[in-house]
């Protein structure tokens, strides 16, 4: 039981659909193995998961819901154009300026962070930036 429950647990890594069986075909081998029975009751039992495999699958096929897939994908786009408007809507009220250059950053005593930079080129008061120590 050990080995097969090992093999299930990492036959995880071949996908999502095989990780989600996993507990289901677990379950399958712990009453197949616990519950004794004689060699006769083998082709009867093996029907037995083979009818209720072949039912489960109809069931999926005819009761799963075709739309939601589409659904799904119409709603995260609506999402993903409303945070593009949103973003626009915001970039249109701090108007870009010029920036400083990469020589003029280098240059300076201390790095500035996203934050100051952001704001200054928004035109609002920035924080007080962090002087860098005295090399003495």
């Amino acid at each position: 039981m050990l080995a097969v429950g090992s093999v299930l647990a990492f036959a995880g890594v071949f996908g999502g659909y095989v990780a989600a069986a996993e507990t289901a075909l677990l379950l399958a081998f712990v009453l197949a193995v616990s519950i004794p029975a004689t060699v006769s009751a083998i082709p009867t039992r093996v029907a037995g998961w083979m009818l209720a495999g072949a039912i489960a699958t109809l069931a999926g096929v005819f009761f799963w819901p075709w739309f939601e897939r589409q659904t799904l994908r119409t709603r995260a786009a609506e999402a993903c154009l409303a945070v593009a408007a949103l973003a626009e809507a915001l970039r249109s009220t701090c108007p870009r300026t010029s920036s400083p250059s990469g020589a003029t950053l280098h240059a300076l005593p201390f790095r500035p962070s996203a934050t100051n930079t952001r704001a200054a080129r928004c035109g609002r008061p920035a924080r007080p930036a962090a002087t860098a120590p005295s090399s003495s």
